[in-house]
């Protein structure tokens, strides 16, 4: 059962990472509350690991898939990029920022560190560490909230 839950969890990360529609914080809040206990920390790992690995994905897209793009994309990207080039000087701060408070949404701060060519050792690091800090308190809150509410029935 444990293997399921976190090859299930490992994948629904993934593709929320992708998805923005798919809920990164049900998943992990559901996982944590169906773990068996001490299980708690492989969790919150698989699921960080999970969203890194889509994430990491969306900056290579940006940083290396441009010159690919057809003129009129390409335009659209420059101009994109002219104003988040005003973020530009908080970097790695502000992935760790998004990567734990989600706003700006961690997805479009991907998106803006490929294209900024940020450091990628440095935005898969922030971003892993953001993530955990993220996910280890909704996993966490999430069985404490569950615990309380069957203490209460």
């Amino acid at each position: 059962m444990e293997i399921a839950l976190l090859t299930s969890a490992f994948v629904a990360s993934v593709v929320s990472g992708f998805i923005p529609f798919v809920n990164a914080e049900v998943v992990v809040a559901g996982a944590a509350v169906a773990a068996p206990p001490g299980y708690m920390i492989p969790v919150i790992l698989v699921c960080s690991i999970g969203q890194m690995l889509a994430k990491v994905a969306l900056y290579a897209g940006m940083r290396w898939l441009p010159e690919r793009l057809p003129a009129k994309a390409t335009k659209r990207l420059e101009r994109a990029s002219e104003k988040v080039k005003k973020l530009e000087q908080a970097g790695l701060t502000l992935v760790l920022i998004s990567a734990i408070v989600g706003l700006p949404p961690f997805y479009l701060i991907s998106l803006a560190a490929g294209a900024m060519r940020i450091n990628l050792a440095g935005f898969i690091v922030t971003g892993t560490v953001g993530r955990v800090i993220r996910f280890a308190i909704i996993a966490y809150g999430a069985v404490a909230a569950g615990d309380a509410i069957q203490g209460t029935l």
